[in-house]
């Protein structure tokens, strides 16, 4: 009987405006410790590992496929 009522909209644009801070917040801090050298040599790492790990299994795709189409062509 007493509840105050709260407007949804007004809910809404609050949580929308705390989601900017907080990822604004994020980016800053990201980007400030992208400057740095040892952030440079991590990322660096896990690019080389990522591309090893792709090119392995881009490797073994295309191989498993060569395989596949050599068994139903030699069916003839």
């Amino acid at each position: 009987m007493f509840k105050k009522k709260v407007d949804k909209s007004i809910s809404k644009f609050d949580k929308i405006i705390t989601w900017f801070i907080i990822w604004w917040a994020l980016a800053s801090i990201f980007w400030a410790a992208s400057k740095t050298s040892t952030w440079k040599k991590t990322l660096n790492k896990w690019l080389n590992i990522f591309k090893r790990v792709s090119v392995f299994s881009l490797h073994i795709c295309w191989k498993t496929a060569l395989k596949v189409i050599n068994i139903f062509k030699f069916k003839k």
